[in-house]
């Protein structure tokens, strides 16, 4: 199965998009602050069975414009790029959101954003978030990025403290206590 990529910006964001030459069986969207070139082998992979790939740069990373602020706009721009695909003509099949890492939390946080606003175009999340090694349930129910908050820009900071952090992001690691 061959594989054709188009890049594009959706709202600003370097958007790369890897389709099969036949109607995908379903889309993966993966937004990642590591350079959305580097899922180039796994995107072609995806597509050699048949599964479409979009792949894009958070807001100030890399190809993407604006300012990079963890944990601030993946909400938003995940429900732009959702709502991007779901309107292209080859997105007949479910989407899926998709990530490790930091991509995981973008996956989360785009499914949270959909659900408030009421935008039914989910077909599923898988996510993993391998820096937490063994999760379970913080014992002060703190929202989890808290614990791994040095890596993404050296806040250590919780956005809104006073918002409560979804169930699944309520866990750390043993190891952040």
């Amino acid at each position: 199965m061959t594989c054709s990529l188009t890049e594009t910006q959706v709202d600003g964001l370097h958007t790369n998009v890897f389709l099969p030459d036949t109607a995908p069986r379903s889309v993966l969207i993966i937004r990642t602050p590591y350079d959305a070139g580097a899922y180039r082998a796994e995107a072609h992979a995806w597509v050699r069975r048949g599964i479409g790939v979009v792949t894009q740069d958070v807001r100030g990373r890399h190809r993407s414009r604006g300012r990079f602020r963890p944990f601030e706009n993946e909400g938003a721009d995940g429900l732009a790029t959702l709502q991007w695909v779901a309107s292209r003509s080859w997105a007949g099949a479910p989407v899926i959101l998709y990530g490790t890492s930091y991509s995981a939390h973008c996956a989360v946080e785009t499914a949270i954003a959909a659900a408030e606003a009421g935008v039914d175009a989910v077909g599923g999340v898988s996510v993993a978030v391998p820096a937490l090694g063994s999760v379970r349930r913080h014992a002060t129910s703190m929202d989890a990025s808290t614990c791994s908050r040095g890596w993404a820009g050296g806040s250590n900071t919780v956005k809104d403290p006073n918002r409560p952090a979804p169930q699944s992001l309520t866990a750390c690691s043993t190891r952040c206590r």
